[in-house]
């Protein structure tokens, strides 16, 4: 049967009112003289006629320093204040040299006190027992004294208190500690993040603005309250949330430590601005997450010169390669083609040129399919007239023949392909690097180049059924990250994994322009010509 309420708390509670002064005490968010002083005073009230002092040590110097003596005259606490501590050198600093226990019941007569018997005698301090303050880990961080106006040895009672009113200064001490050192980390903290140069922020798990700074407004357009009282979400482009989410998750499942990416956002004012973020986890020593920490900098201007740059290398590549086709390329042709047919003429008339004729027929044809390379390295798309299907069907059915491996490419085409120049360009390389890098991955299995255009979206998919790779293992590497860059440029979304049962599947869905704007595009250039 269980006891009865009024069994199981005392009747009279008076008794834990020192208890819960002593926690008021220790766990004070006042100065640290204040709490010294306030267990000092503690401490007197529990054994009447003793006067307790409680010095803080100065390992540098090897003195020591008054912390807190609210009873002893101050003309005596300035008499010792900064005495260097050692052997002899009264119970406070004897304690601090021994690091132990000094119990001193005649100062007139203790030989520790020979250098400050003058004092002592002015001030009535006739006994005095001092044991050393330590850290958890063992650390001299002072003394705590007790003193007597008549020669006396202590009690049991006065000893225990003693024993424990040093741990209690050292938890007050190590306490105050901890705390100053928590505010200068958040002072560092604050000054870093609040003036930094570059957008930063506190994100909650559910992507809501925790805490940002001026910068990180200024780049976004809104003021600090507006954004708290949002999430990123709201801010980032449709086709680079799923990523940034992606992202997140890995990052709250353990599988990566932070992310680095560029995504754009909306600015208050309405337009695009594109950020490189950086985002890395905070989690408790329990390792729970709590909040991610982001950094943005804006790169809307270096976006805007690598786009006009690309165009104009586009432009150029797209001249050259046309040039060399049509140019040089149909001279080639045609000399070939006379080449050839003078080679036929020499071996009717069995003339002893013939042979020489044959060998200028060979080099003329050799001429011709070295200048189809070079028009394909410079601009791919020249020889099919753009035909992005057509030129990633030769792409994969000349990679099987070089390589020996089992390539396979299909199609479903369900729309025109819409895309300008430069973006069918752009997926092009991106296939062909996509090639390259599970051709290097692994020597064996199959790969696979599927092509799927739709009216709003051109989708690639490349994989291969190789070996079995780690997703980082996969994700990484040159020519993945130039994907990437290429991806981003195209503002397509792009995935890399690794597959159930081995290998890795490369997915980049580019979005088609709407059909009015293409009409309205070929207009322009109708009206301009």
């Amino acid at each position: 049967m269980a006891p009865a309420l009024d069994q199981t708390f005392p009747e009279d509670l008076t008794a834990l009112e020192p208890v819960a002064r002593l926690m008021e005490v220790v766990g004070s968010n006042a100065t640290l003289p204040a709490k010294l002083n306030n267990l000092a005073l503690f401490v007197e009230r529990q054994l009447h006629h003793i006067r307790c002092s409680i010095h803080l040590v100065n390992l540098a110097t090897g003195t020591l320093h008054c912390g807190a003596a609210p009873s002893l005259p101050e003309a005596y606490i300035s008499a010792i204040e900064g005495a260097r501590f050692g052997e002899g050198m009264g119970s406070c600093g004897t304690a601090a040299a021994r690091r132990a226990l000094v119990i001193v019941a005649d100062t007139s007569t203790s030989p520790l006190w020979k250098d400050f018997q003058h004092l002592v005698l002015e001030h009535d301090l006739a006994a005095c027992w001092s044991t050393p303050v330590l850290s958890g880990s063992g650390e001299l961080l002072g003394t705590f004294a007790m003193y007597y106006r008549e020669p006396h040895q202590p009690t049991s009672a006065e000893l225990a208190t003693l024993r424990v009113a040093a741990p209690l200064a050292a938890m007050v001490i190590e306490r105050h500690r901890d705390m100053q050192r928590v505010r200068d980390s958040e002072e560092r903290f604050r000054s870093a993040f609040d003036l930094a140069s570059i957008g930063k922020a506190l994100v909650g798990l559910d992507g809501q603005w925790l805490r940002v700074n001026q910068a990180l407004c200024g780049l976004l357009g809104y003021s600090a309250e507006e954004l708290l009282h949002g999430n990123f979400q709201a801010l980032t482009h449709a086709d680079d949330l799923r990523s940034d989410l992606n992202f997140m998750r890995e990052m709250l499942d353990g599988e990566r430590v932070y992310y680095e990416m560029e995504k754009r956002y909306f600015h208050k004012c309405g337009h695009t601005i594109w950020a490189s973020l950086s985002v890395s986890l905070v989690r408790s020593e329990l390792g729970q997450p709590l909040y991610f920490i982001s950094q943005l900098q804006d790169i809307t201007e270096r976006k805007r010169l690598e786009r006009e740059l690309r165009e104009l290398t586009s432009s150029e590549q797209q001249r050259l390669g046309r040039d060399l086709h049509d140019g040089l390329g149909q001279e080639l042709t045609g000399l070939a083609f006379l080449a050839g047919a003078f080679a036929t003429q020499m071996q009717r008339l069995d003339s002893p040129l013939a042979r020489d004729a044959l060998v200028l027929a060979d080099i003329a044809r050799n001429a011709v399919a070295t200048c189809r390379d070079i028009v394909r390295g410079v601009s791919p798309l020249t020889e099919s007239q753009g035909a992005l299907v057509r030129s990633l069907r030769q792409l994969t059915r000349r990679a099987a023949e070089m390589s020996g491996r089992n390539i396979r490419f299909t199609t479903d085409e369900r729309a025109p392909v819409a895309l300008s120049w430069d973006a069918r360009n752009q997926l092009f390389r991106i296939t062909q690097e996509a090639l390259d890098s599970a051709l290097l991955r692994s020597d064996t299995g199959n790969i696979v180049v599927n092509v799927v255009i739709d009216v709003d979206w051109l989708r690639i998919e490349v994989q291969d059924d190789g070996m079995r790779c780690s997703k980082e293992l996969v994700r990484s590497g040159p020519e993945v990250e130039t994907i990437r860059y290429r991806a981003a440029a195209l503002q397509a979304r792009l995935s890399v994994n690794t597959r159930p049962g081995g290998g890795a599947v490369l997915i980049c869905e580019c979005p088609q322009p709407p059909a009015s704007a293409t009409a309205e595009t070929t207009l322009r250039k109708a009206s301009r010509v």
